[in-house]
């Protein structure tokens, strides 16, 4: 599947490729969960999209884990992020393993305050709408990922779970199961 480099209210999306079948078949998938689960908040007008943030756990296997994206606030703990079209849809790609810690230091990246406000306005218009009324709605979201791990391009682990990314899950290595 190719990711086509676009113009969006001034906005150039990253054209990148990916070449792994099992990855892009799960982001549809958990897209088709995630849309399903939100069409309500998505007919009002919300904005949700797919999260895909990445980790080499070692010089063989990568996990990477499918998470929603509902918040441009939440952007600023995704830099650097790529953005990509799946299955027609915006999706945002990370890695976090360039700021390992967010929860308790800053990335090592960050976006300057005109970047931050265009892409609020271009992703998730309704929410800078809503951020100059007095009684703002907050959601608590508390999300079900999809953790995928692969071995070099086979994917040897698929677990939906609560949690973020940094959390471990079971994956059958060579027969044992590992927490990684």
């Amino acid at each position: 599947m190719s990711c086509n480099t676009e113009k969006r209210k001034d906005i150039d999306l990253c054209s990148f490729q990916i070449d792994n079948p099992e990855l892009e078949k799960a982001i549809i998938e958990y897209q088709s969960k995630l849309y399903k689960e939100n069409s309500e908040r998505i007919s009002n007008g919300d904005s949700i999209y797919v999260c895909v943030s990445s980790k080499d756990i070692n010089d063989s296997i990568y996990r990477f884990v499918i998470s929603p994206l509902v918040s441009i606030s939440d952007m600023k703990f995704e830099l650097p992020f790529y953005i990509c079209k799946v299955n027609g849809r915006s999706v945002f790609f990370t890695a976090n393993s360039v700021h390992p810690n967010y929860f308790l230091k800053p990335s090592l990246f960050s976006m300057s305050d005109e970047s931050f406000v265009l892409l609020a306005k271009t992703f998730f218009p309704n929410e800078v709408d809503n951020s100059k009324e007095k009684d703002q709605k907050a959601y608590l979201y508390e999300t079900t990922n999809l953790y995928l791990t692969f071995k070099y391009d086979s994917l040897i682990g698929k677990k939906y779970q609560r949690g973020a990314w940094i959390d471990t899950v079971p994956v059958n290595l060579d027969g044992c199961e590992v927490n990684m």
